[in-house]
């Protein structure tokens, strides 16, 4: 019995190794069969062109470990083609979105999955859209804002590119603020030390086109100057108009009108009645006797 428990056992030691390489063997094969069946890695781009940009052409460069070489596709293209293994080039693109797709083949003719890039291409320069007041007008303030406007996002914005125009204020007018992002500013400015009193005007202009460009690197266009607005500032204070009331008459007690009495007269002869002749008239009476 011990025997033959010896044998069985040294019968395993001497197939345990060919059982493991066997084992090792069909790890490997299943290894090899799901390469060659997902195909080689999925590559990387290295670089590709700014988004947005203004330029027609687009050079893109990318790389793949284990990859013999690369297919490409482009936008609405029906199928990938070859490409050349260290990059390539499109040109005389039309302004718009567009898409950049590339992938590895191996020896074996395996394509892996692929990689893809889009961008936009936009060669539509900015525009300033409006130059508006921020604040009330007419105003005595010290501080005026104007609302800039353009047609997209832009950048590089300053207070260079503006110019104020006064009239009948005294004092030297200035930029001292321009704030915002995006397609809008906001332009700050001081009215002048002086002018303590009176009137006068100011206006804010556009002059200069200056480094003012959108994301895709078109710089601003247009007629120069853009007007905007103009304030009117009143510093001189309203007259004081003085009227003057009757006195009212004040009175211990309640004021009581006195009767009036009313006088009739005769009506007023129109003619002299003849005057009554006297028989005596002209005779003198003798004397009385005593």
């Amino acid at each position: 019995m011990i025997s033959h428990l010896t044998t069985t056992a040294k019968s395993a030691e001497a197939w345990m190794p060919l059982a493991l390489l066997g084992v090792l063997a069909l790890s490997g094969w299943a290894a090899w069969t799901a390469l060659a069946t997902s195909g080689p890695p999925t590559p990387r781009i290295i670089s590709s062109p700014a988004n947005p940009t203004n330029a027609t052409s687009a050079t893109f460069t990318y790389s793949s470990s284990g990859a013999t070489g690369f297919q490409c596709k482009r936008d609405a293209a029906a199928a990938f083609t070859t490409c050349p293994t260290h990059g390539i080039t499109y040109s005389g693109l039309a302004s718009g979105s567009h898409t950049f797709q590339v992938r590895s083949v191996d020896k074996a003719g395996h394509a892996g999955n692929a990689a893809s890039s889009s961008w936009v291409i936009d060669r539509t320069a900015p525009t300033v859209a409006s130059i508006v007041r921020a604040d009330a007008s007419p105003t005595n303030a010290h501080q005026l804002r104007w609302t800039v406007t353009f047609g997209e996002a832009v950048s590089g914005v300053a207070a260079a590119n503006f110019s104020l125009a006064a009239s009948g204020l005294s004092g030297t007018p200035a930029i001292t603020a321009v704030t915002g992002s995006a397609a809008t500013r906001t332009i700050t400015a001081s009215t002048g030390t002086g002018t303590p009193s009176g009137s006068g005007t100011l206006q804010l202009k556009l002059v200069r086109a200056g480094a003012i460009t959108d994301p895709a690197g078109n710089a601003l266009a247009g007629a120069l100057p853009v007007n905007g607005q103009t304030y009117t500032i009143d510093r001189l204070a309203p007259p004081v108009a003085f009227t003057t009331k009757p006195r009212r008459r004040t009175s211990p007690g309640p004021r009581t009108r006195r009767p009036t009495s009313t006088i009739t007269s005769a009506p007023r002869r129109t003619a002299r009645s003849p005057r009554r002749s006297n028989p005596r008239a002209g005779r003198r009476s003798p004397a009385r006797r005593r």
